[in-house]
């Protein structure tokens, strides 16, 4: 297995030059170097704000990364640092490392992604053999999602499965939520099916595949299955949040029932070698490419949103973005792909939903790479605030009052803003860290308007500011708590200190 991940990597760095590039963080202009100390700080402050024991973080353009590091820590008992080739769990990413195999056996003329299952697995029941590749890669399948019958003490994640095959036994007997084609329904062991006729079709077993087909010829060195009874050098070690966020190990799990779609490992850097060769021809053909990332519509001509696999969308700013992200025991990741920049960016930890705000805070990381010289309005200067206004959280709207206090540092603006006390508990009652502040960094425009890029325990956010003749009004959505408030000129002699 070492000797033909090496002769691949040796073949692909021949072939795919163009599209993958190589090597670690590459050396940068001075504007590249600014780009990458704004993304540092945001990282690590939401590393401390989230309590998060250990992260990585990738970004790449036009061909080559342009920087990865890992921040915190892979063991908190070890005290091993997270490094650019720790592997984290991909979680559901591992649904678009599974789509890329599944292309390569479509650019081979293996399969047809508009052919039924029943062409390879006949044995099945009528209703599932009906359903097209298409359909499971975009969850139109009707196949079901999890259910808590498929947990606890005997449940599959307790389970060690010798293949796909005999992974279906667990939801192929049972009736489809939905008619095939009519009704967008998530399902991760729709993507247990796909691998089965994927490796009905090659005659290999499922992780073979995408040594051979994703791993191999993209040079993904890092990346492989979660297979819980190997030593996997660099494996993060899994951690969940309990009461105030603090850390502890979640029970153990096998992911063999769903290698497919969330049974992986993988680094932020592999993450984005994978995702610069999905940006031109070259490792996929161009015909496949198109049809990947074109979203599939229900019953009801309705977009889903999702083409093969690929979630297809805008970014905070409108800009458009292919993107997937993931979340299971010990794990929280996504990728971000930006066609019209060239641009890829990646996220992967070792802590259970964190940050849960994932997608928003990714972008953020991104944006000091992408963001380019406009007009808008100034940044507000330093100062200090005192605020009022109204946070809205599970139908409930609170009365609440704060300061936000705000720095000039090195031509850029920074500072921080207290979280009201009713605030406070109803995170901590959700698990949340203990978070009595919250780290501003940053000015940033958007659509000739600005606003301050806030972390948060729930993730990095961007928050709109307006000017208001007494001073600022800003609003913050912040997953499940929404904030409306107005500021003012602090008005006593000492203001708070940012930190």
């Amino acid at each position: 297995m070492r000797a033909r991940r090496a002769l691949s990597f040796i073949l692909s760095s021949l072939i795919f030059v163009a599209v993958v590039g190589g090597g670690r963080t590459a050396a940068g202009t001075p504007a590249l170097e600014s780009s990458r100390e704004s993304a540092r700080a945001r990282v690590e402050a939401l590393r401390r704000t989230a309590e998060i024991p250990g992260l990585a973080v990738a970004v790449g353009r036009d061909g080559r990364t342009i920087w990865s590091e890992g921040f915190g820590l892979a063991d908190l008992e070890t005290r091993a640092p997270v490094t650019t080739d720790t592997r984290f769990r991909a979680a559901s990413v591992s649904k678009v490392l599974t789509v890329a195999a599944l292309a390569r056996l479509v650019d081979d003329g293996v399969l047809d992604l508009d052919a039924p299952v029943a062409r390879w697995l006949p044995e099945l029941p009528a209703a599932v053999g009906r359903i097209t590749l298409r359909q499971l890669a975009g969850h139109l399948g009707g196949i079901r999602h999890y259910e808590r019958k498929d947990f606890g003490p005997d449940g599959i994640d307790r389970r060690s499965f010798e293949s796909l095959a005999d992974a279906l036994e667990i939801f192929v007997d049972d009736p489809l939520i939905a008619e095939p084609g009519t009704e967008y329904r998530y399902s991760t062991f729709g993507y247990t099916l796909l691998g089965a006729v994927m490796e009905r079709v090659t005659g290999k077993d499922f992780l073979t595949i995408m040594e051979d087909r994703v791993f191999g010829p993209l040079g993904m060195t890092d990346s492989g299955g979660d297979v819980v009874e190997r030593v996997v050098p660099h494996r993060a070690a899994l951690y969940q949040q309990v009461d105030r966020g603090e850390a502890a190990r979640p029970s153990p799990d096998d992911p063999s029932y769903k290698w497919p779609g969330g049974g992986l490992l993988t680094s932020a850097e592999d993450l984005v070698r994978f995702g610069l060769a999905h940006l031109r021809p070259g490792y996929l053909s161009e015909a496949t490419l198109a049809q990947i990332f074109v979203p599939q519509s229900d019953g009801a001509g309705v977009g889903t949103g999702v083409g093969v696999g690929w979630r297809i969308g805008r970014d905070w700013r409108g800009r458009p973005i292919y993107h997937h992200s993931g979340s299971m025991s010990g794990a929280r990741s996504s990728i971000v792909l930006y066609p019209e920049e060239g641009l890829v960016a990646a996220i992967v930890t070792n802590m259970s939903g964190a940050p849960p705000l994932v997608e928003s805070t990714l972008q953020l990381v991104a944006e000091p790479f992408l963001a380019a010289a406009e007009s808008g309005p100034e940044p507000p200067g330093a100062s200090a605030y005192a605020w009022r206004g109204r946070a809205t959280t599970q139908g409930e709207t609170l009365d609440v009052d704060g300061w936000l206090s705000l720095i000039e540092d090195r031509r850029s603006l920074r500072g921080a803003m207290s979280v009201p006390p009713p605030v406070v508990e109803r995170l901590l009652a959700q698990s949340y860290p203990l978070t009595l502040t919250l780290p501003v960094l940053g000015w940033q425009h958007a659509g000739g308007g600005g606003g301050l890029v806030v972390v948060t325990p729930l993730g990095i956010v961007f928050a709109p500011v307006e000017r208001t003749p007494d001073g600022l009004h800003l609003s913050m959505d912040v997953g499940p708590v929404a904030f409306e408030l107005d500021a003012v000129r602090w008005p006593q002699e000492t203001p708070p200190d940012p930190g």
